[in-house]
């Protein structure tokens, strides 16, 4: 390797909460918010236009958290 290519690497590190995927995975944000005492997060979804249940849920996780 090259001394200038040397010069220009750098290091990105990644410190973030496990990502959550799959049916059941917004019940689990209370647990991950507790583990953490936020009282907070943002929650980024794709919803299917007939799929009411992440909205309840996530309601569900406020109301515990409030």
């Amino acid at each position: 390797m090259s001394e200038a290519r040397k010069q220009n690497e750098s290091v990105f590190t990644w410190a973030a909460p496990p990502l959550k995927f799959g049916d059941g995975a917004i019940d689990e944000i209370g647990l991950e918010l507790a583990a953490r005492d936020l009282t907070s997060c943002l929650i980024l979804t794709v919803v299917p236009p007939r799929s009411w249940r992440v909205p309840y849920a996530a309601s569900r996780v406020r109301a515990a958290f409030s």
